[in-house]
């Protein structure tokens, strides 16, 4: 008997999404050297994804239903603790590019990020398995990317 893998439509987006982010940064950055750019773009690409997991998680996690019946709690945390320090850590490389800047930019994407999370909770906030919910993820996972490539764009001086 030959048994499939569940279909798992976000991982398209989130592969896509990686690589249009570390060229979008190694290209915007290429100026400082290969080296910076590449480690730049690296740094960028890894953090995309985290920005839009911290928040995630942090919905979620009152959403698990622990198998431990006597210690919910524990198990949410002993689950999602790990989850929040790579996540966390992940944060912290972002201190060693030269580069990285927060702009007005990065924070427009954010609450755009935030804004779909609320029309995706409005809906329910379920598992990506149907067109709203996939498409809500998507979208917001796309601009957790493209908040973490305006940490690179150089600011223009109105800022």
């Amino acid at each position: 008997m030959i048994e499939t893998l569940p279909v798992n439509p976000i991982s398209p987006i989130t592969i896509l999404s990686g690589l249009g982010t570390f060229v979008i940064i190694a290209f915007a950055t290429r100026s400082h050297g290969l080296k910076v750019a590449l480690g730049s773009a690296f740094v960028g690409t890894a953090a995309a994804p985290m920005i839009f997991e911290l928040p995630f998680d942090l919905i979620v996690m009152s959403r698990t239903y622990p198998p431990i019946p006597p210690y919910p709690t524990l198990f949410r945390l002993l689950f999602f603790l790990p989850l929040f320090l790579v996540e966390i850590s992940t944060f912290s490389l972002l201190t060693l590019s030269p580069l990285t800047k927060l702009s007005k930019y990065t924070l427009f994407s954010l609450a755009g990020m935030f804004f779909v999370f609320a029309v995706w909770a409005f809906f329910g906030f379920s598992y990506p398995s149907d067109p709203i919910s996939v498409t809500l993820n998507g979208i917001s996972k796309i601009l957790s990317f493209i908040a973490a490539i305006t940490l690179f764009l150089k600011a223009n001086k109105a800022d």
